[in-house]
This record gives C-alpha cells, sequence and structure tokens, in this order.
C-alpha cells in the first residue's frame, strides 16, 4: 500500500510534465489491481472487489 507521501510525490510528478495524465495511479500494487480489474471480466472483477471490500 503506498503511504500519503508515495501519492503526493507522484501526483505532484505527473503535474509538473508537460502533459498531465488524465489519472496518476501510485504505486506498483495499485497499478496491477486498477490493470487487472481493467481487463478481467466485469463478473470477475465485481466478485474480487466485494470480497477485498468484505461485502
Amino acid at each position: 500500500m503506498a503511504t500519503a507521501a508515495d501519492v503526493v510525490a507522484a501526483a505532484r510528478s505527473a503535474l509538473e510534465g508537460r502533459h498531465t495524465p488524465s489519472s496518476v495511479i501510485a504505486g506498483l500494487g495499485n497499478r496491477v489491481s486498477a490493470t487487472a480489474a481493467r481487463l478481467a471480466p466485469r463478473r470477475v472483477a465485481l466478485a474480487a472487489a466485494g470480497r477485498a471490500l468484505g461485502a
């Protein structure tokens, strides 16, 4: 899990660049999770999110 300082550093780095991205994902684990959720079928992504959130 990324610390608050890591998140701020990633956001500042993105904002200081020439082209500002529409979103910034801080940390390798968060990036992998976001990519997996985007590529997985919706049913699988929802089940994984439900398990992760304890729902």
